[in-house]
């Protein structure tokens, strides 16, 4: 689970979701997994006989409604570009990033970021959280006004999780079951799957532009207050917080 409005900062414990760990002997552990090929020498096996040929029947024609049909399930969902700036921490380094949102996936999920984007919500939002080769967490407004507005709006059902938090998803934050709002994190590591387990569902994915998202800034960390980034919106970060990354907005391909 992740705090805030949509993140987890638990009064005895670290926030969510968190590269995988576990709590252990009072401190925090690494959960690892490694498994050891096994093989010894043997016999050689007999090469088997050569096949006789066999020439192949004509492949059947395909049905035009069945490729559009394949074609229109791989394009599914709405092509989303993001700017961002401070890329680096650097004044005036800027770049884009493209996102597909994927309905097929999760599509309470992949409706709101959409209805985020419609709504012009993005624009100024900064990267409050950022955990390297883990995730970019992102998503209270820069006015607690419009991020209230949202929190009043109520929460979303959880979307069954049917793809794996992969590099280059993006997945909505949660304070528990059932309470999906504006928060959203990219997955930037390879080892994310354990999220799977924990109901952190995708809601659409990088298609181009991931070297922008490896170049958002990450020297804050985790430093930032969700609190008072709800109470004191940009105000709070930009005196705080010069240096961190933020989106410039977000528009419909």
């Amino acid at each position: 689970a992740l705090a805030g409005t949509a993140f987890l900062l638990r009064a005895a414990g670290p926030p969510w979701p968190q590269p995988s760990s576990a709590l252990a002997g009072g401190g925090l552990r690494t959960v690892t997994s490694a498994a050891k090929a096994q093989g010894g020498a043997g016999e050689e096996e007999a090469a088997p006989p050569a096949p006789e040929p066999v020439v192949p029947a004509p492949a059947p024609a395909a049905d035009a409604d069945a490729v559009d049909a394949v074609a229109e399930e791989e394009e599914e969902g709405r092509l989303i570009e993001f700017g961002v700036a401070n890329l680096g921490g650097e004044e005036g380094r800027t770049g884009k990033f493209v996102v597909r949102t994927r309905p097929g996936w999760a599509p309470l999920g992949a409706g709101r970021l959409e209805e985020l984007v419609a709504a012009n919500f993005w624009a100024g939002c900064r990267m409050f959280r950022v955990v390297p080769d883990f995730v970019v967490q992102v998503g209270i407004h820069g006015d607690p006004k419009v991020q209230k507005s949202w929190r009043e709006k109520g929460t979303l059902r959880d979307d069954p999780v049917l793809e794996s938090n992969r590099r280059g998803t993006l997945t909505f934050a949660t304070s528990g079951k059932d309470t999906r709002t504006t928060q959203i994190f990219i997955n930037t590591g390879e080892r994310n799957a354990f999220l799977d387990r924990q109901g952190f569902s995708p809601v659409a994915e990088v298609v181009s532009g991931m070297d922008v998202v490896d170049a958002i800034y990450d020297g804050y960390r985790e430093k930032a207050n969700q609190g008072k980034i709800q109470n004191r919106g940009n105000a709070y970060l930009e005196e705080e917080f010069p240096k961190m990354s933020y989106f410039t907005g977000a528009t419909f391909l």
